[in-house]
This record gives structure tokens, sequence and C-alpha cells, in this order.
């Protein structure tokens, strides 16, 4: 992986940083020079291994166990990361789909997916603010492209994306005067532990209505997310970056 940027001296949080899109962006942040907090639930061994993997290149990262469901857990995270110095960057990755039809789905399916995906973000960004105006830095919050379609199925992750969206261009107005900037991820159809179980005939035809005619992959979105975090980027702020491969 050729990485261009140069994050030395920076200290970012990602949470659901384990696996998937989240892992890649740890990943990459890291072989940029930058030191890596990231947060996992369920996945102690696969945060473990990212760790284990970052550490033969001399990556400074680091994982903590954060039940993103509940605002005290996220309250414990923030004491310990005092410790270590104000964060540069945050990014809110973490996300589950719970999917039904509206109708199917139970009160419990529809407000915890709400509660990891934007609520959980929101507070993030609250307890964290005061460390990113003093390093003026910048945030992440990773969205989907479900949030800006809808998707049949998913009334409750989409609306949470959608949340998140409306979220980051209103907390963007608050801080862009303090030279913190937020911008949002929308990634289609990724190659993720979300789209593994779908078949070889959801996937091609999935594919038919991508202009790129396939998946995207992780460090896609992840190179996205350095760009958005560099000083390259610094124009930039309360955008949805689409990375959908051109989804019809």
């Amino acid at each position: 992986m050729n990485v261009k940027y140069n994050f030395e001296k920076k200290i970012a949080l990602v949470t659901g940083g384990s696996r998937g899109i989240g892992a890649e962006i740890v990943k990459q942040l890291s072989l940029a020079g930058c030191q890596v907090f990231f947060t996992y639930n369920s996945s102690k061994a696969k945060a473990d291994e990212l760790v284990e993997e970052c550490q033969k290149y001399k990556g400074q990262v680091r994982s903590y166990y954060c039940d993103l469901s509940k605002l005290d857990s996220i309250d414990r995270l923030y004491d310990l990361l005092q410790k270590e110095g104000n964060i540069d960057y945050l990014i809110n990755n973490a996300g589950i789909t719970k999917d039904n039809p509206l109708y199917k789905l139970n009160t419990e399916d529809f407000l915890s997916v709400l509660q990891i995906n934007l609520v959980a973000s929101i507070y993030l960004c609250k307890k964290f603010i005061r460390q990113l105006l003093v390093t003026k830095g910048s945030i992440i919050n990773i969205s989907s492209v479900a949030g800006m379609t809808g998707t049949a199925g998913q009334t409750n992750y989409a609306s949470s994306k959608g949340g998140v969206i409306a979220f980051s261009k209103s907390l963007s107005k608050e801080l862009g005067r303090s030279g913190v900037r937020v911008n949002t991820i929308a990634p289609g159809y990724i190659q993720t532990d979300m789209t593994l179980n779908f078949s070889k005939e959801q996937v091609k035809q999935i594919c038919k209505s991508i202009s790129l005619n396939r998946f995207g992959v992780t460090e896609e979105v992840a190179k996205t997310a350095l760009f958005l975090l560099s000083s390259e980027s610094s124009y930039i702020t309360g955008q949805t970056i689409i990375v959908d491969g051109g989804l019809i």
C-alpha cells in the first residue's frame, strides 16, 4: 500500500476499527505515521490481529473495547483517551444493520441501529469537540448511499445514515469558524462482512446497477478518508463524498 500523506504527530480515533472499512482506515492512517486508537465490541481477536499487523511496520496503534449502544461506555473510553492527549481526527465508522420490512421490525432492532449508527456518532462528537477545537482537527462520519436514496427493508438503517448526513452538515456550520472540518463519506456496495452473505446471483444483479460493474474495496473508502483528513482538502467541509462506483 502506498500512502502519500504524512500524519506524523497526529492522533486519530476510529470507531468500529477492527474490521472492514474501519480496519482499512486504521491501517492507512498508521502507515502514514498517525497514532491511531480504535474501538471494537465483539471482535477482540480481529482487533488484536490488526494491532499486531500494524506493529510489523512500527505503527502506533491501540485498541479499546467500547459498547457504542451505551453512553456510559463512551464516557469510559473518553476518560481513558484523555490521558493520551488531544485527538486530531475523529472517524465515526462503527455501524450495524438489522434488516426487515418496517412492519416486521421489532422496537429493539429499530432503536439499536439508530443508537449505534447515529446517536453514538453524535455523542462522540459532543465528547471530543473541545479536543478538536484545540487541535483544529477534522471529523469524518461514515454514512451510506442508503441514507440518501433509501433502501427497502432498511428503514432503520437508512434513517440512521440519513441522520448522520444531516447531523454532519449542521455540525460543520457550528464548527467551521473554529477551523474544525466535518465531512461525511457515503459508501455504496463495498466488500465487507456486511456483503459476505450475498449470493453470487445477488452480486451479479447488484453489479448491473453499478456503472463500474463491481463492488468497491475497503481501501478505496479509506483513501477517500485520508484525503478528507489531509491538508489537501483544507477547503472542504459539510460535504458528503459518495464512493459507490456510480450506483444507478
